[in-house]
């Protein structure tokens, strides 16, 4: 058993931002090391205290040019969503709020507008609706005592409308996600002190019990539904240090997949469920990997001293798009090939844009 160190509410702020041992890291993709070699080529794309990224396309899809981004390494293109419509929160109407991008369009649209602090969204099914953590009711810090306010969990039509408080309004709630019929929300919540996975129907009722966790071990956070809606990937803290877990999707049969003394989170399983996504600081600063479904055959994708973060694929599959801190006040959403190839940056907006969410 690794030495288990306290939570913080550093760790907490990850929440906005979440058996089986793998094997070493292989490096894949055009920024891949060659044989012998430890270094990857080419400068970073980012300071080592930033992190953000941006979901794109590469020179040969419509609306990517060959312009550079500023504050972004060679190689990394400004250019469109290839697909689909990502989600993103920013703060780039002066307040933090939810916005998308499709992939016929170069302009993001608004989805909210309220004084609150909306962030961390995922798209329902159907593509007609989000699902969010916002601070607009107000509430207590976190139980632990920490300096974070009640978030809880709101559902909203993709203009504004029908705007629905789904629970939570004196814990900290984020990192939503519907299961593939659209039946259920897994969710992480410190309602029981330290963070814990829960699932409810996705007609919850704010003044409905909310069922008991799912998981009860120390820290965990970050759930993702396979595409099958059988089992729920997430982070957990139980060992000591952040690994990646997957259960079933009633909580039982938990597997570590994951076996690194760095912080592993942010598990996305791919469209068919052969793969899983998930970000890491094992190879210094924090970039995206891949790993089979099973934990097996790791592989970074992301390279230098930034900060990349929370994966989400592409509905084809065919692309990953995350986050990338550029500069403290800049971070961005970068889209890549699933091979980590055609870095593109799809906000180019020098407000935070932040925890990507791709749907159709």
């Amino acid at each position: 058993m690794k030495p288990r160190p306290s939570v913080s509410v550093a760790v907490a702020l990850a929440l906005l931002a979440a058996g089986c041992t793998s094997p070493a890291v292989q490096p894949t993709g055009p920024l891949a090391p060659t044989s012998g070699s430890t270094t990857p080529p080419g400068p970073a794309t980012a300071t080592p205290d930033t992190a953000t990224a941006t979901p794109g396309e590469g020179p040969s899809q419509p609306g990517a040019t060959a312009s550079q981004t500023a504050g972004t390494a060679p190689g990394v293109l400004v250019g469109g969503v290839p697909v689909g419509r990502l989600l993103f929160d920013s703060d780039r109407s002066g307040n933090l709020d939810i916005w998308y991008l499709a992939a016929a369009s170069a302009e993001a649209t608004q989805v909210t507008s309220d004084p609150g602090s909306d962030r961390v969204s995922a798209w329902h099914p159907d593509g007609n609706s989000v699902i969010f953590s916002s601070d607009r009711l107000g509430g207590p810090s976190i139980p632990s005592g920490g300096a974070l306010r009640a978030y809880g969990l709101f559902i909203a039509d993709l203009d504004g409308s029908a705007e629905r408080h789904l629970l939570g309004t004196r814990t900290f709630n984020s990192g939503a996600k519907y299961s593939p019929d659209g039946a259920q929300v897994a969710f992480s919540s410190d309602a029981r002190e330290t963070s814990q996975v829960f699932v409810v129907l996705a007609d919850f009722q704010p003044n409905q019990g909310i069922p008991g966790p799912l998981t009860t071990e120390d820290h965990n956070d970050a759930p993702d539904w396979s595409p099958d809606g059988l089992r729920i990937a997430f982070s957990s803290l139980r060992d000591g240090d952040r690994e990646i877990y997957v259960m079933d999707a009633d909580g039982s049969n938990q597997v570590r997949l994951t076996d690194d003394p760095a912080a592993d989170s942010a598990p996305a399983w791919s469209p068919d469920g052969s793969l899983i996504a998930f970000h890491s600081d094992r190879a210094g600063g924090r970039h995206i990997f891949v790993m089979n479904a099973d934990g097996s055959d790791v592989r970074q994708l992301t390279f230098g001293e930034q900060r990349d973060g929370f994966p989400t694929w592409s509905p084809d599959g065919e692309w990953i798009a995350f986050d990338r801190l550029i500069t403290r006040d800049d971070l961005e959403i970068l889209v890549m090939r699933r091979d980590g190839s055609e870095l593109i940056n799809v906000t180019s907006n020098p407000a935070r844009d932040a925890f990507p969410a791709w749907g159709p």
